[in-house]
Parts: structure tokens; sequence; C-alpha cells
């Protein structure tokens, strides 16, 4: 994906063009006239120009070339384990991550289509490519998911997971280390200026079974989530009047930023601004109005639909069979959209609300028996309150 400074730095480039050709003109058309030595002033500025719009021409094509293998949007506590993966067979960018043996088995599930509730659970979360075993790390061997050829090797290794599951009675290495590597769509992937948020999910993120040096870091921070919400991180873009032109500011809100939020009205002020392209999220800018209300009202409308649309399916018979015997302990919510809808008077509301919402982060999604209770999770008590916030 292009950065902004670089789009911006090809569309002025791009004008300039025009001046290039005029200059080309002014030269060359008495350069068959004039001896180098006899050209003017005016001809030798043309040439000086023409030299400096071409070397910047090749260095914004250079920048060009190279956006492509940007890295990955990472927001929330993935710095470092997600990675730029290779292009997906429709030429959609791909992320990868490192992964424990329980998501593996929630994405195969989904990409084998196990059953009615994988099927539905599919399209909430992002798209897997392919995979890549442990045993073929060193190789580094992907499987694709997609090709018909490979549903055997992939159902063996979803059968492999399950029994390994099914005989885990608490801690497993096999299981619950990042030993496996997925590919995943890159959901940002055409966005000029992506807005992305990771919500996390329940009140507590560990089971009975965490390790002691895992709990131990939980606990340095926050052990439970009072309003089982947590915004883990974000990428924001907004935009600033300044002397009657539109400025584009980014900023970023690292992991901590959820622990400073307290109350329900911390909350709600936090996400209507990562919403709205007026309004920082930071604390220093909750003074500052809102412009967009129209747009900020539909993209909260449109994020109130996805979510539930995710509650409908997880309080529905299949949904709950699911949570009866599948825990979803520090699952998040991932938001996104792209904040250059907003630039144009012209864009509707259906541009604006533009909003995605997918449920990831399965790597403790696991037995329901080797996790607490519902209640103690509170999975669905944290959807049901962010839907709260943002309506």
């Amino acid at each position: 994906m292009l950065s902004i400074f670089v789009c911006l730095r090809l569309y002025l480039l791009g004008c300039a063009v025009i001046m290039l050709i005029s200059c080309s003109l002014l030269l060359f058309s008495s350069s068959t006239i004039l001896p180098v030595r006899a050209r003017t002033k005016k001809q030798k500025g043309a040439l000086e120009t023409i030299l400096f719009i071409r070397h910047e021409l090749m260095v914004a094509c250079e920048s060009a070339s190279h956006a492509a293998g940007d890295e990955p949007i990472v927001v929330g506590g993935h710095k470092g384990v997600i990675q730029r993966g290779p292009k997906a067979p429709n030429d959609s960018a791909t992320i990868t991550k490192k992964s424990t043996g329980w998501e593996v088995l929630m994405y195969l599930g989904m990409a084998l289509r196990i059953d009615e509730t994988m099927c539905a659970l599919a399209a909430m979360a992002p798209k897997i490519v392919a995979v890549l075993s442990p045993e073929g790390e060193n190789s580094g061997v992907w499987i694709s998911v997609e090709k018909e050829e490979n549903r055997p090797i992939l159902e063996a290794f979803y059968d492999g997971l399950r029994k390994a599951g099914l005989h885990t009675h608490g801690y497993s290495e096999f299981m619950d280390t990042a030993r496996w590597s997925v590919c995943l769509i890159d959901v940002t992937d055409g966005m000029l200026l992506p807005c992305v948020a990771d919500i996390k999910i329940g009140y507590i993120r560990h089971s009975p079974h965490t390790p002691p040096e895992k709990m131990a870091r939980i606990q340095k921070k926050r052990l439970i989530q009072p309003l089982a919400i947590r915004l883990c991180g974000a990428l924001h873009h907004f935009y600033r009047t300044i002397s009657n032109e539109q400025c584009i500011e980014r900023e970023t809100c690292e992991k901590d930023i959820g622990y400073l939020l307290h109350k329900d009205e911390d909350h709600r002020r936090c996400l209507r601004a990562f919403f709205s392209s007026t309004v920082s999220m930071k604390q220093e800018g909750s003074g500052n109005k809102c412009s967009d209300s129209e747009v900020l009202s539909a993209r909260l409308k449109a994020c109130c639909r996805h979510v539930e649309k995710l509650l409908s399916f997880f309080t529905s018979s299949v949904g709950c069979a699911l949570l009866e015997r599948t825990a979803f302990v520090s699952t998040s919510l991932l938001l996104l959209y792209d904040a250059v809808s907003c630039v144009s008077d012209k864009v509707g509301n259906n541009d604006a609300a533009d909003v995605r919402v997918y449920l990831i982060d399965y790597a403790r999604v696991s037995d329901r028996r080797l996790n607490f209770t519902e209640e103690n999770i509170g999975f669905l008590r944290g959807l049901e309150n962010f839907l709260f916030l943002i309506s």
C-alpha cells in the first residue's frame, strides 16, 4: 500500500510533467540552432528544471516500487509477530503470524467448513490463505487452503490438532505455544488512509492453566477488565483545517491506552473519536468538537450492525452450542475503515459507512473444560458492553 507521502509526491510530480514538457519544448526547439555555450539563461534554467524533475520522478517511482513491501499495519501487542506475507492467488496482500495449535485449529475449521458453526464464523474472521506446520518451517513450504489437492493434508492437520486438544488436560506445549504459522488476507489492503483499532473482549485473558510467568505479566497491568473490553491500540487518520487548508494527521495509540480508560464515558469518547475524521483520540484532543457528525453517525451505525450480527450468532442455538464447548478467551474485535472517504464533500453516508469488523486472535480459544465459565470470561458481556458504548 502506498504511503500518504508517496501518493502526494507522485500526484505533485505528475502535475509537474506539464512543466517538464514545456521546458523541453523551450530547450529543444532552439537547440539545433544555438550551440551549448550560446544558450540563453532561460534555456539553461529549463535544462536544470528538466534534470531536477527527472531526478524527483526517479526517486518517487523508486519509493512507489518499494511501497508494495511496506510493513503491515499492526496495532495492539503483536509488533514483531506479524510480517508481510506473499501475494494471495487473487493478488491481494497478506500477512503472516506465528500461531498456537488452538488458533490453527480454529482457522482450519473455518477454511475446511467443518460444520455449520465454522461456516458462520468464517464470515466474521479474516480469510486464511495458507498454513505452515512446525515440521515445514525449515523448508518454508506453505500449504495453500484454496487448492483442492491440499485438502487431505489440511484435514490431517485438523484431525491431529483436534485429537491433541481432546487429550490436553492443562497447559500443552504442543497446543499452547506458537509453533505454527498462518497466512491471512491483509484486511487493510487497498485502503489509502486506514483507521484500525484492536478491542480486546472479555473480563480476563487467562485460564486456570496459564503459566505463572504469563500470569505475572498480566497482573502487572490489570488482571480483570471491569467492562469486559479494552482498547489495545489504534491507528487513526484525521483532518485538521490549518490556514484554510485540510491537513491529514496520523496518530497511533499504543496498547497502554486501554488502561487509561476507566469510566463508560472515557471509553465512549475514545471510540467516538476513532470513528471521527476530525477529532484526535488522545486525551489532549478531547475538547475538540466533531465537525463530521453525519459521517460519524453513519460509521457508528455500520459498526453496530456488525457487532449485532456477531451477538445474534453467538446467542443463537448454533452459537450457544459453540460457546458450551469452546471458550473464547482473549479474542479481539478488529475495527477498520478508510478515512479517505471523508475527504470529499460529495461522498455520501454509504461511502463513509464502509466500516468492517472482524473477530480475531484465537490463540487462547480452547476447550471449555480447560477454562473458566463464560460468566467469568465475559465474552458475550464484552460484545454487549461494546455495543452499548457505541450506540
